[in-house]
């Protein structure tokens, strides 16, 4: 499979569920840019403080080829809603894994949704 540059957000309470989609995109050869989950989040990033983060996060949305974003957690606010945003105005190709969720853009008719991590991994693998 030739490799994709993959963006993964998701609410920070469900890190861990990013850092496993990330290892199973990589075993697939896909190129896992996102590093918040990998790298975690400082005193600072938890305070909405750190513009390095910030400007970290907006580079490698602006260079991914997919966006993943874990939805469904309607209690979390935050980055990945923007993330979204991003991703949209910059026309990127978007999958979405969960279920119903806060933000009103996860419902744009021409974004690809998921229920589960495991039917996109079968989508990514047809």
């Amino acid at each position: 499979m030739h490799s994709r540059k993959v963006y993964i957000a998701a609410s920070y309470t469900n890190i861990i569920a990013a850092k496993k989609l990330g290892q199973e995109l990589e075993e697939m050869d896909f190129e896992v840019i996102s590093l918040w989950h990998v790298v975690g989040m400082t005193p600072i990033d938890s305070d909405y403080q750190s513009s390095s983060s910030a400007m970290r996060d907006h580079h490698q949305v602006e260079e991914c080829d997919l966006f993943i974003e874990l939805i469904g957690d309607e209690g979390s606010k935050g980055g990945r809603h923007c993330e979204l945003g991003l991703a949209i105005a910059w026309s990127k190709k978007i999958m979405l894994v969960g279920g119903p969720d806060n933000c009103i853009f996860t419902n744009l008719p021409w974004l690809k949704k998921y229920w589960t991590v495991e039917d996109l991994i079968a989508r990514l693998k047809s």
